[in-house]
């Protein structure tokens, strides 16, 4: 229905089928119409679906489309978003059996572009979303996962993707929900809902206000070495970074933007103690390239600030390596490794000794990817392997004019007829507490995708170490955080329905 300034109506349109639909939520779109979401029992596959209803000025319906998961589904907030798409968002049975928040995406003519789920063991429902001033998206609602007991308040964060960044729990012993959520000026929330667990009894109106999200935070490496040019990738820790400043470079140093930070609209301001990067999308997970400095004699350390980290660039490395493993099989070993970057890379070189024995010898070399700022997986099987043998690796990567840089890590593995695994298993780190680095081991009874990830206490992603197809075997991985800072961290496995997790402590 629209009314006039006074209330008085001027028209009034209905939208559905002859079986339920409802509407939760209405807003003014740019053009000037309307957007109606809600549920509907008729035109989905499940129960009840979430549907989007577009109309004109007038109120005329332009088109109609639900979203279903198969199971029972109700949206409760909607918002037209900065890319002239939706947002929508409410709860699901379809994924999970227990009810989980529902974050759905759409394009401007309604295609759905994706969605993503929120929840734990029991039931959550979103009753609120808002896009927010870096591209992501909060959403609030209730939980009987988490918190301190009963119904909680739940607010989830996520980047422009819809992928977690954090989560927090408001609340007592009794029933809270949340039914409303904004973030005010200063970057922070308000949460609107009732409460059980405090005020002067049964239900109260309870007005939560939350300051502004985490310390922006981020770390910069090198890719490409001058002179004459200096390439440099931004890495997100938490927060969001929208500026990058370098100082304390050899005068007459410029700076410039190529790559996926031109794309992403930063741009470079030189001034003569600094030079500041800066873009109105804000880098809010994973890491983004390239930012020059450019300097045509020069070869000097300079000075980094992104959002609350500083640091300085001490000098190149040819090859950036992220990960390196071995997975012992039945008269073989598998040899596994990752690069985040490569400069000038012609090929690496394996090395191979017995572990009770130091002389390592040249096991195999494999072509590298030129100069190269994508990560890139590589793989080795060595046949030339005994059961019950243990055999030490290591890796060097030789430069186009053949300097050669062998790497500090040994990895190990001990091939077995019964090397193959009755299970799935996440074992203990060790060392744990660790400074700066650890081992991870863990068990693969079947062939298949497995992820295991490093989350800190706020449920942030800050490492990714496996996510591939893996074989059946026994694994080991070293995990580096030196440029994490002193906590407490989760190690998370998931492969085909099995999911451990594992506490580990950095201490510095």
């Amino acid at each position: 229905m629209k009314t006039d300034e006074n209330g008085v109506e001027l028209w009034d349109h209905n939208y559905g089928w002859w079986y339920d639909e409802q509407c939760t939520s209405v807003h003014q779109t740019s053009d000037g119409g309307y957007t109606l979401t809600g549920s509907t029992q008729y035109m989905g596959a499940g129960s009840f679906d979430f549907y989007l209803v577009k109309t004109d000025a007038d109120g005329n319906e332009l088109w109609g489309i639900p979203y279903d998961g198969g199971g029972y589904e109700g949206c409760s907030s909607s918002q037209q978003t900065a890319d002239g798409g939706y947002i929508l968002a409410g709860f699901t049975t379809s994924f999970g059996g227990w009810e989980d928040f529902w974050l759905v995406k759409t394009g401007a003519d309604g295609e759905l572009l994706w969605s993503r789920t929120f929840g734990g063991s029991y039931d959550e429902q979103c009753s609120s979303v808002q896009q927010t001033a870096d591209g992501g998206y909060i959403l609030a609602g209730y939980t009987l996962s988490f918190g301190a007991g009963g119904s909680d308040f739940w607010i989830v964060k996520t980047d422009a993707n819809g992928n977690c960044l954090w989560s927090r729990t408001f609340g007592g012993s009794l029933l809270d929900r949340c039914y409303s959520i904004q973030q005010t000026l200063e970057g922070g929330y308000i949460l609107g809902g009732c409460t059980r667990s405090f005020g002067a009894g049964y239900y109260d109106m309870w007005l939560v206000k939350i300051g502004p999200e985490y310390p922006n935070a981020g770390y910069v490496t090198l890719i490409s070495p001058g002179p004459p040019d200096w390439g440099h990738r931004l890495h997100h820790v938490s927060g969001a970074l929208s500026r990058l400043v370098f100082t304390n470079f050899c005068s007459g140093t410029m700076g410039s933007v190529s790559g996926a930070a031109a794309t992403a609209g930063w741009v470079a301001v030189n001034y003569a103690d600094s030079i500041v990067f800066t873009s109105d999308t804000w880098l809010a997970s994973s890491s983004i390239d390239t930012f020059w400095l450019s300097h045509p004699t020069c070869s000097d350390f300079v000075t980094w600030q992104a959002g609350d980290s500083s640091g300085t660039i001490e000098g190149p490395l040819p090859v950036e390596l992220t990960t390196f493993e071995a997975i012992a099989g039945d008269g073989q070993v598998t040899l596994r490794w990752r690069t985040e970057s490569e400069l000038d890379n012609d090929h690496f070189v394996l090395y191979k000794c017995k572990a009770d024995e130091e002389d390592f010898r040249i096991l195999a070399q494999i072509p590298g990817h030129g100069t190269t700022a994508e990560p890139h997986d590589y793989a080795y099987v060595d046949h030339w392997v005994q059961n019950g043998i243990a055999y030490d690796y290591r890796i060097s990567d030789v430069d186009i004019a053949g300097r050669e840089t062998v790497h500090e890590q040994i990895v190990s593995a001990t091939p077995s007829a019964a090397a193959i695994p009755t299970d799935f298993a996440l074992h203990a780190p060790y060392p744990n507490p660790f400074n700066p680095s650890t081992t991870i081991r863990y068990d693969v009874k079947e062939t298949g995708l497995l992820s295991l990830k490093i989350f800190d206490l706020l449920g942030r992603e800050v490492a990714t170490l496996v996510h591939y197809i893996v074989p059946a075997g026994t694994y080991s991985i070293d995990w580096n955080a030196d440029d994490l800072p002193s906590g407490l961290y989760l190690c998370r496995m998931e492969a085909a329905g099995f999911q451990e997790t594992r506490k580990m402590v950095l201490l510095k």
